[in-house]
């Protein structure tokens, strides 16, 4: 599909972009959950709203996202900063859309990591949680996406 411009949007690559980014997600939450209180000293928080969490998403998010980004970008052939933005783009909808379809059951897979990031802010109702974990998975998207995009001599 072509977009206005010379940018090339490819649903295929930012699907694929987004599988890769929400897989990854899963895996670096558990373990960035686990090193949260090694690095720090205390606890992610039992009642899973804590600061803590915020941060183990954000990061989380911003490293899955620069993977599904990167993928994307790579499997688009070109625009890669585009296709990795909307692979962001699309985690952030599918989240926002499975927390308010399913609140208790998106709230869960959100704070396990199943869910981008953002949709933790989303099942808080917390606007400042909402833009700092979508600002990481967008950035994350965008900057993988530009790496991943095939240098053409």
């Amino acid at each position: 599909m072509r977009a206005p411009g010379n940018v090339r949007l490819s649903w295929a690559a930012v699907a694929l972009g987004w599988l890769v980014a929400a897989c990854a997600g899963a895996g670096l939450t558990a373990l960035l959950k686990r090193l949260y209180p090694v690095a720090v000293g205390a606890p992610v928080g039992a009642d899973g709203t804590s600061l803590g969490l915020a941060v183990v998403l954000a990061v989380s998010g911003f490293l899955a996202y620069l993977l599904g980004g990167y993928v994307a970008g790579r499997r688009a052939g070109a625009s890669g900063g585009i296709n990795g933005a909307m692979t962001g783009l699309l985690g952030l909808c599918v989240g926002g859309v499975l927390v308010s379809a399913l609140p208790p059951a998106g709230d869960a897979l959100a704070r396990d990591g199943l869910l981008p990031p953002a949709a933790l802010g989303f099942a808080l109702g917390s606007a400042p949680v909402v833009a700092l974990l979508s600002g990481a998975t967008l950035f994350g998207g965008c900057v993988g996406g530009l790496m991943g995009e095939p240098v053409h001599p």
